[in-house]
């Protein structure tokens, strides 16, 4: 999305089909592009985060015991280790 602001200008500066453009002859189009962007931006990082989220909930409940959820195998045998001395 490089260089958008040139392509604002020119729907800003656009009166029609067959009309030469007119500077700033549209200025509602930047309402509608600056929107556009926070818009767009938000919803791709709210896709993002969301997704994230969801694959590391599918991780956890896919495991049995929340203690060994992100652990290695060794850590895991650390683990149960002190689980069987202090029981």
């Amino acid at each position: 999305m490089s260089n958008w602001q040139s392509i604002m200008w020119s729907a800003v500066d656009q009166r029609g089909i067959g009309f030469q453009p007119i500077k700033n002859s549209n200025e509602l189009w930047v309402v509608f592009f600056v929107v556009f962007i926070f818009m767009v931006g938000i919803f791709l990082i709210n896709v993002f985060v969301g997704g994230l989220v969801d694959f590391f909930n599918q991780i956890k409940s896919s495991e049995t015991d929340d203690r060994v959820t992100f652990s290695t195998p060794a850590q895991r045998e650390w683990i149960g280790i002190q689980y069987l001395i202090h029981k």
